[in-house]
């Protein structure tokens, strides 16, 4: 029952943690007259550990793909032109990056193999 309850709040964060990047994936900073894309850096590297940190906790693949799902969805909800024609994710490199990033790795987190918590006996050697 509690990983039940633990997957169903797991999906429903996931959609916070989609719009909370998609926020955020425009901030830069300028360094030396170069931008920085911290927020799209950020933004991945939080959508990663959010992923990762899932499927460490325990959540099954199926919690762990409708999870990806959600995020997914709410970031491709809020790349849509909003009613006074405000965009959140322009077109740039910057949202396109982003709006190939949080896909590919999703699905590579989604679909990474699993290694048992159980290491395997390795054969003894005996001389």
């Amino acid at each position: 029952m509690l990983k039940l309850i633990l997957t169903i709040a797991a999906i429903a964060f996931s959609a916070v943690v989609g719009a909370v990047t998609t926020v955020i994936h425009q901030s830069h900073v300028t360094v030396a007259g170069v931008d920085v894309p911290w927020g799209l850096v950020l933004g991945l590297v939080v959508v990663v550990a959010w992923l990762l940190g899932l499927s460490l906790v325990g959540i099954s693949r199926w919690g762990l793909l409708l999870s990806g799902l959600v995020l997914l969805a709410s970031v491709f909800l809020l790349s849509q032109r909003g009613p006074g024609g405000s965009v959140l994710v322009p077109e740039s490199w910057i949202g396109n990056a982003w709006m190939i990033g949080v896909p590919l790795v999703t699905v590579a987190l989604i679909f990474w193999p699993r290694v048992s918590r159980r290491r395997a006996q390795e054969p003894s050697t005996q001389s």
